[in-house]
C-alpha cells in the first residue's frame, strides 16, 4: 500500500517511565521519570515518543481470558502464507492480472480480515518476521478500507483501537510497546484515509494511554501538513 511521506517530528510526553515503541523501529530504551526517550519510524520519517500513564484507582485490568490470549505462544500469524503473498504484491510497482486478482481476493476475504484484526490485538514476538507480519496485516486492513470500503476491515480495526489491554500498567512493558506501535500506526493512517472518522475514533479510545498516543498522532499530522505547506510555498517562490 502506498503511504504518504511523514515528516519527522519528536513528540515527547513524559508521564511515567514506560516508553512505547512505534512501528518499524526497535525500542531505544526505558525512560525514568522526567527522562526523554526518542524513537523513529525509519521508513516514514516519523519520530514519536509514547509513554505509559500511572494506573489510577479503579482502572480496569486485562480480563483473565485476555491474559491467557496474550500469554499463549503462537506458532505464527493467521493466514501466514497469504500475508507473505500480499507483502510481495504490495511492494511491486506493476502487477500481473493474476496478482491483481489475488490482491483483490485478500481485500474481500472477510474472514481473513477479521482474523487479522484479532491478530493485531496480540503483542508481536521478538522475531522480525512477526513484526513484518503485523505490518502487512495492518497494511492489508487499511487498504481494504481505502479501496474496497470494507465493513469487515473497519470492524477489525475498530476493535484494535478500542482494545483496553494497553491500559493495564501491570502487564509486561514489551507487550505494551508492541500494542502501542500497532495502535499508533492504525490511528495515524486510518484518520488520514478517512478524516470524517476522527470523531468516532476519539469515542473508541479506551483510556489515558490510548488517548496520549492519539494526541501524538494528531500533532504529527499537523506538523506534517505545516511542513508540506512550507515546502510547497518554497518551491513556488523559486
Amino acid at each position: 500500500m502506498n503511504k504518504q511521506t511523514l515528516i519527522g517530528i519528536v513528540l515527547v510526553i513524559v508521564v511515567a517511565g514506560i516508553v512505547f515503541k512505534t512501528r518499524h523501529n526497535s525500542i531505544s530504551g526505558v525512560a525514568e521519570d522526567a527522562e526523554i526517550a526518542k524513537e523513529s519510524i525509519s521508513d516514514q520519517g516519523l519520530a514519536m515518543a509514547q509513554v505509559g500513564v500511572p494506573k489510577s484507582e479503579g482502572q480496569s485490568s486485562v480480563s483473565e481470558a485476555r491474559e491467557k490470549e496474550l500469554s499463549a505462544t503462537a506458532v505464527g500469524p493467521p493466514h501466514a502464507e497469504e500475508l507473505k503473498q500480499y507483502r510481495v504484491i504490495k511492494n511491486k510497482a506493476f502487477l500481473t492480472d493474476e496478482e491483481k486478482a489475488l490482491r483483490k481476493s485478500f481485500l474481500e476475504n472477510n474472514e481473513m480480515l477479521r482474523n487479522l484484526g484479532t491478530y493485531l490485538k496480540t503483542p508481536a514476538t521478538e522475531e522480525s518476521d512477526s513484526e513484518e507480519a503485523k505490518n502487512a496485516a495492518t497494511d492489508l486492513l487499511l487498504e481494504a478500507i481505502k479501496d474496497e470500503k470494507s465493513a469487515a476491515a473497519e470492524a477489525a480495526l475498530q476493535e484494535v483501537i478500542a482494545d483496553n489491554t494497553i491500559e493495564n500498567t501491570q502487564m509486561d512493558p514489551a507487550q505494551r510497546e508492541s500494542l502501542a506501535g500497532v495502535k499508533a500506526e492504525i490511528l495515524y493512517h486510518w484518520s488520514a484515509i478517512d478524516p470524517e472518522k476522527v470523531s468516532q475514533i476519539e469515542e473508541w479510545l479506551p483510556g489515558p494511554v490510548s488517548k496520549k498516543i492519539w494526541q501524538n498522532v494528531l500533532k504529527a499530522q499537523n506538523q506534517n501538513r505545516a511542513e508540506s505547506h512550507n515546502e510547497t510555498f518554497k518551491s513556488l517562490s523559486k
